[in-house]
């Protein structure tokens, strides 16, 4: 965005800029974090599960194929990293 539009935009909602830009980066994080938790719910959902591990033990226990749990497996870590990554962003946009 450019400058002149955050001034712009800053002024008509009679919020500080800088304020305005914090706001607008907490808003785009959750909004991001809102949907890798739908599509992390989606893979458990999948596997009738509630939590990454238990998609592990159903795959060692043989109550489901290893392909493609394993891979959905990993998906599901990765997603749980990335909700982490957004959530410290957002802890560091809080503080002072």
């Amino acid at each position: 965005m450019e400058t002149a539009q955050l001034t712009k935009i800053s002024e008509l909602l009679s919020i500080p800029a800088d304020k305005l830009l914090v706001l607008s980066m907490q808003s785009y994080l959750r909004e991001q974090k809102r949907v890798l938790m739908i599509e992390r719910l989606e893979y458990l959902r999948r596997y009738g599960v509630s939590q990454r591990e238990d998609i592990k033990r159903k795959i060692e226990n043989g109550d489901i194929p290893d392909h493609p749990a394993w891979e959905d497996f990993i998906e599901v870590s990765n997603v749980e990293e990335e909700i982490r990554r957004i959530e410290d962003a957002l802890n560091n946009l809080s503080s002072p």
